[in-house]
């Protein structure tokens, strides 16, 4: 997640093909709010995937989409994002409640900035899958964490801040 938003952070004027200085403002500069929007909606959509992501962590099934359909009150909360998300994105409502903008014109750009978003965060689901094709003895082979220990416990910072707290 933090790889793709940095990504989209650092070469986001690039990939959408927008043109604004780090000083424009962005009530200005309708490409700088372009740009800000689609990197929000890019980290809502990382967010809505990674929701999908954590309903199962075991190793053994390879996606969160398991037993999806059941759960009435999942799919209504994705509704909501996503139609939230769409419209602060594409109506007149973004910009004057929620501050966002998608430039667009009649070549339907805009909404080819708004799927390359959704498709980006949705690489999400493909790095989840081949993490989960670790073999579980590799996984074993590393060094384990004592969770009943302090990280550092043995350190000579941690033993003069403890003679310290003691007087």
């Amino acid at each position: 997640m933090v790889g793709i938003m940095m990504v989209i952070m650092c070469a986001g004027e690039r990939v959408f093909g927008l043109s604004y200085a780090n000083s424009d403002s962005t009530i200005k500069n309708a490409d700088k709010m372009a740009g800000f929007t689609l990197m929000f909606n890019t980290f809502i959509f990382l967010q809505i995937f990674n929701m999908i992501n954590c309903r199962d962590v075991s190793p053994t099934k390879k996606h969160g989409f398991a037993g999806l359909h059941k759960n009435f009150l999942t799919w209504v909360i994705l509704a909501i994002l996503v139609a939230v998300q769409f419209l602060a994105c594409f109506t007149f409502l973004g910009v004057p409640i929620f501050e966002t903008s998608v430039k667009g014109n009649a070549d339907m750009e805009g909404g080819r900035h708004f799927a390359i978003t959704v498709v980006s965060a949705g690489s999400i689901f493909l790095v989840n899958a081949m993490l989960k094709l670790i073999p579980s003895r590799w996984i074993a082979k590393m060094p384990q964490l004592d969770e009943s220990k302090s990280v550092g416990a043995n350190s000579k910072l941690v033993s003069m801040y403890d003679g310290t707290a003691k007087k």
